[in-house]
């Protein structure tokens, strides 16, 4: 969990072709969370990589988990879904290997959106004694080690209540339908503006 940073930003996509996000009126904006990791192996080489971190016997922590449940139902994400309890030195390696990242976890406080999008820049004082790592010592760790600066993005979705064995919070729910609304959608306004620039 970490404080809301109000500032959004313009994300870097690479170039592959994304199907469309097909909305249906009155669908249900509450999504079940389910402790079961689930990869999408579609190429030999995963250009994209979800990181949804969390925790869903901690209430509003298993904002992560929910949202890469979200994404797995829309069928629309090219690349591969992991769902860490918390990252670790190790995860750096996969990150190598990827051309762009992006860590989703629930956030402290609260935004407008209900939600904050925004760039995840290598940072962090890091030694090979820790055993969990923020997103941006992941990055600085993939530099370090592997000599690569894959684009990161981190993803903190609003929630409020942290209880052990307690249901994901209403308000957590709908700040959760939010970020799957904004997330999914912009990867057909990419390939959309990528078009007309040919």
């Amino acid at each position: 969990m970490r404080n809301i940073n109000h500032k959004q930003i313009q994300m870097e996509m690479p170039s592959k072709s994304l199907c469309s996000l097909a909305r249906k009126p009155g669908g249900s904006n509450e999504v079940e969370a389910e402790a079961v990791v689930r990869f999408r192996n579609d190429s030999s080489k995963p250009v994209l990589l979800l990181f949804c971190i969390g925790n869903i016997a901690r209430q509003d922590d298993g904002l992560g988990w929910a949202f890469a449940d979200a994404i797995e139902q829309s069928n629309c994400f090219p690349g591969e879904i992991f769902r860490p309890y918390q990252l670790n030195i190790e995860d750096a390696e996969a990150c190598s290997q990827a051309d762009t990242v992006i860590f989703v976890d629930a956030a402290t406080g609260n935004s407008k959106q209900g939600f904050a999008f925004e760039k995840c820049e290598p940072d962090g004082e890091i030694t090979f004694t820790t055993h969990a790592l923020l997103p941006n010592a992941i990055i600085a760790l993939t530099n370090d080690l592997y000599g690569k600066y894959p684009n990161a993005y981190l993803l903190k979705i609003s929630g409020k209540e942290w209880e052990l064995g307690k249901e994901m919070t209403p308000f957590a729910k709908e700040n959760l339908r939010r970020a799957v609304s904004f997330f999914l959608p912009f990867f057909d306004r990419q390939e959309k503006a990528k078009g007309k620039n040919v």
